[in-house]
């Protein structure tokens, strides 16, 4: 079956990797909350998310590839807002 046959519900379902990379960053933006970029330590974002730290390692070799995943995630939320503000207006 073409992805384009595919229901909607199967399509728009991301698969377990892309789950584990989008729950390894949000873990990442609550302890940069709490603390600051250069205070992460892979270890600390490993129990946040609740993975083994050989899971972290799996989707980021270094601190800075998850603060840059962290950013444009942010950056990705702000674009998102803006856009629908700016279609809101006439």
């Amino acid at each position: 079956m073409d992805r384009r046959e595919r229901p909607e519900s199967i399509v728009a379902r991301p698969g377990k990797r892309e789950r584990t990379h989008a729950q390894l960053v949000d873990a990442a933006l609550r302890v940069i909350a709490r603390k600051d970029a250069a205070a992460l330590s892979i270890l600390e974002l490993a129990h946040e998310a609740r993975v083994s730290h050989g899971t972290v390692y799996n989707y980021f070799r270094t601190r800075e590839e998850i603060v840059d995943a962290v950013a444009l995630r942010l950056a990705d939320s702000f674009t998102e807002q803006q856009s629908r503000m700016l279609g809101a207006l006439e």
